[in-house]
């Protein structure tokens, strides 16, 4: 950087420090510098305000515009881990749809959604690329999301990371798991999405023991 713009170490240092501290940057000691993205998506978790479920929500409520392009759609037999989120037996039919997501046409995230196939068959006739919502679809059919429990955790990305997202195996990346209930409590959905760790960040409010809730 200094021979690119013909400053100085210290210049660099000053501004690599203003860009950590605006949020732009994030500096791993040994590994360098790391551009956070444009910071276009942020993982609300408000346990007190209701917020947009579905990312598509989430994205569209930022004045963004969310797109996907299908990987896979097919109906397959649950296994183990898919039966248990869902709540039925390992070998019953799952309607399975494998993304990856846009914002604002920029490459985002992967996602992989699970839904039983008997509560709404017609999911395998429709067409999920562009705009179209998973969530939007199951409402129109009477399926309407009400809440969702979310579990995030930080893995490393693996070669089908590597070739849907373009970031190295073993970057760090921000695994989302979610389960979409209706609201009567029925699963909906069992979802996985992945992304680069360094694009996002996650908000939420924390109740203490005398907080109300709105």
């Amino acid at each position: 950087m200094c021979d690119a713009y013909h400053v100085s170490r210290p210049t660099v240092r000053k501004v690599l420090k203003i860009l950590e501290e605006e949020g732009t940057i994030q500096v791993l000691r040994g590994r360098g510098a790391f551009y956070l993205g444009s910071d276009k998506y942020v993982e609300n978790m408000d346990i007190i305000g209701r917020r947009e479920i579905s990312f598509y929500d989430q994205i569209v409520s930022r004045g963004s515009r969310p797109s996907s392009k299908v990987l896979t759609q097919d109906v397959v037999p649950a296994n183990k881990v898919i039966s248990v989120r869902l709540g039925i037996k390992i070998g019953d039919p799952v309607f399975c749809l494998e993304r990856v997501r846009y914002i604002d046409g920029e490459l985002f995230s992967t996602n992989s959604s699970h839904v039983p196939y008997d509560l709404c068959p017609e999911l395998t006739d429709l067409d999920f690329s562009g705009e179209t919502s998973l969530h939007h679809t199951l409402a129109l059919y009477g399926l309407a999301p009400h809440h969702a429990d979310k579990v995030i955790e930080i893995g490393h990305a693996t070669e089908y990371e590597k070739i849907h997202l373009g970031i190295e195996v073993g970057e760090p990346i921000a695994i989302t798991h979610t389960e979409t209930y209706d609201q009567v409590g029925r699963i909906l959905e069992y979802s996985v999405t992945k992304h680069s760790a360094y694009r996002s960040r996650f908000e939420m409010t924390v109740m203490g023991p005398g907080a109300a809730r709105a």
